[in-house]
């Protein structure tokens, strides 16, 4: 903390007098052209940008990126004067450490200078998030002997706390780790996977939509019945009282030991914003969990779980997959790796 006041008055002057070099840009689009060379030949990169794709749509932020063209012919100064501009922007400074409110303001006062009127920010780029009315087939080729298979499904629900503490609880149950029902059904009982994963994804802000997403990985002649596997146990989820209460008992012990510490407690506070919330959820989880029962959990799921249309993202070697039987679950649409990736 002593060297604090050295450290803001050096990234002061990095933001405001950095001064161009052309060489290290150039090394830096050599190493981002090498990166996303080095991207494609990944199963996991590959199976993030489709998955990108089946949420956000054929443009999305993974993607929107700037061509090798646009990389090499971009003035660096452009990039400089983004960072001096920053700070002529309404922003918030977040601080963690041991000096008193009174002698980090009179530091942040000495060093970070600003403009005396802050401009609002621009509008962001407006996104949506795809819904999925109808059942779709998304294909991304990769060579390899198991494939990746991403359920994605959006009814258009947005953020509701009231639900929260049922989706927990749902998710922890069903898809929530080695014992829970995904994983002994997919893996262990039925050898279906390697890995498999399920449940109802909160959105990071208020104003975007719950979505339900199933992970696995499985050889490529599995896929038929794992698919079909994959959509009994969702639809008609298996009821276990062991599972329940191991589920339920090992949330509630971990809510006891969890300690949000650090700055952590900062961006906790900010994610909490961005859903309107004005309380740490864990305070009404925890009250829940006391009393909760295997029926809250179905009726969790027959609401919120059964029923739903998906679209389905399969990253694999075409050649080595089932198409008839994929395009009984729906079209197809067969991807290529510039459409994901976005070069």
């Amino acid at each position: 903390n002593e060297n604090m006041p050295q450290a803001v008055a050096l990234l002061e002057k990095l933001l405001n007098d950095a001064q161009v070099d052309k060489n290290a840009y150039n090394r830096l689009v050599e190493n981002i052209l090498k990166q996303r060379t080095d991207d494609k030949s990944s199963q996991w990169a590959n199976f993030n940008c489709l998955t990108a794709y089946m949420v956000w749509g054929a443009k999305n932020p993974t993607n929107n990126v700037p061509t090798e063209k646009e990389l090499r012919s971009l003035d660096p100064q452009k990039l400089i004067d983004c960072l001096r501009n920053l700070s002529t922007y309404k922003h918030r400074v977040a601080y963690y450490g041991p000096s008193s409110q009174e002698d980090f303001l009179a530091l942040l006062d000495k060093e970070h200078k600003t403009a005396e009127t802050l401009k609002d920010l621009p509008e962001s780029v407006s996104r949506e998030m795809t819904q999925t009315p109808e059942t779709t087939v998304y294909i991304a080729p990769y060579n390899a002997k198991q494939i990746y298979m991403l359920q994605y499904s959006n009814d258009g629900r947005k953020f509701d706390p009231t639900v929260e503490n049922g989706r927990r609880l749902y998710n922890e149950y069903f898809g929530g780790g080695m014992n829970a029902i995904v994983f002994q059904e997919m893996r262990e009982s039925r050898s279906l996977a390697y890995t498999a994963t399920a449940g109802l994804r909160a959105p990071g802000k208020k104003d975007f939509d719950y979505c339900y997403q199933t992970f696995i990985a499985t050889q490529n002649d599995k896929m038929a019945d794992a698919t079909t596997a994959f959509n009994e146990i969702i639809n008609d989820m298996p009821i276990s009282q062991q599972a329940f209460d191991l589920a339920r008992n090992g949330y509630i012990a971990r809510l006891r030991t969890d300690r949000i510490i650090k700055s952590d407690v900062i961006w906790s506070y900010i994610n909490a914003q961005d859903l309107g919330l004005t309380t740490d959820y864990r305070i009404s989880l925890y009250d829940f969990l006391q009393n909760a029962t295997m029926q809250d959990v179905i009726d969790f799921q027959q609401k919120w779980v059964k029923g739903r249309t998906y679209h389905y993202g399969i990253l694999g070697d075409k050649r080595q997959l089932d198409m008839k039987a994929l395009k009984k679950i729906g079209p197809v649409v067969e991807l290529t790796p510039e459409q994901i990736f976005g070069y």
